[in-house]
């Protein structure tokens, strides 16, 4: 895992400021973001094939429009459970505000606790399941794979490492991401595009060890394209 590498890739193509600079006008619209996404998975295809150029042009938008779709498809569906323990917590704590019983008080105390511990462990969890199946959808081009969870789970315990090394480069993104609001919207687009080049290199990363590392299925990684 190279974190630097994933820093510094964009701007050794000759034509990353054109790319990026679409990028981010996409970012600024708000729905544009949606084959930002998709243009991120094609980074995370050529890192995984070893594509000596990892960042793409923008000639396939309509297909990274669809591929940005399916990685917020994704990204609902995994994190459904979230949001029904997020819910059943905030129940919980209207609740706990409005009861009036004393023995009825600790109990939903307790409840809120252990929902809200469940919601962090869980949200943890999908931080490092999500890039093994968009590493999956990115390799094979069958959307199917994204819910593999037998073959995901074996991937994120085996590098249980360099996933953990994603989740701090998610981390970090959300850090930069909002670093561009101090260009008046502008230069929040920019890093948000940006941030989304960082982590799409580095699970392309992560995969690809897992790949070398013998830990993807024998069969070969067919042409995503």
């Amino acid at each position: 895992m190279d974190f630097g590498l994933a820093f510094s890739y964009v701007f050794e193509d000759e034509d990353w400021v054109k790319k990026l600079a679409l990028a981010s006008v996409l970012c600024l619209t708000g729905i544009g973001i949606i084959p930002v996404l998709g243009w991120g998975i094609e980074v995370m295809k050529r890192v995984i094939k070893e594509d000596p150029e990892p960042l793409p042009n923008w000639s396939e938008f309509g297909q990274y429009f669809v591929k940005g779709l399916l990685v917020i498809l994704v990204g609902f569906v995994y994190s459904l459970p979230v949001i029904v323990i997020g819910s059943c917590n905030a129940g919980a704590g209207v609740l706990l505000g409005n009861t009036g019983e004393d023995f009825a008080t600790p109990l939903i105390w307790i409840l809120t606790t252990c929902l809200s511990c469940l919601y962090i462990l869980y949200g943890v969890g999908i931080s490092l399941v999500i890039p093994a199946a968009l590493g999956n959808y990115a390799a094979s081009g069958e959307f199917g794979s994204v819910f593999k969870l037998g073959e995901i789970f074996r991937i994120v315990r085996n590098n249980l490492g360099n996933y953990g090394l994603v989740f701090l480069g998610l981390l970090l993104s959300n850090i930069i991401a909002p670093l561009g609001g101090v260009a008046c919207g502008i230069g929040i687009a920019v890093t948000t595009a940006y941030a989304i080049l960082f982590n799409s290199h580095l699970m392309g990363q992560a995969y690809k060890v897992a790949g070398t590392g013998g830990d993807l299925p024998a069969d070969p990684i067919p042409d995503a394209s």
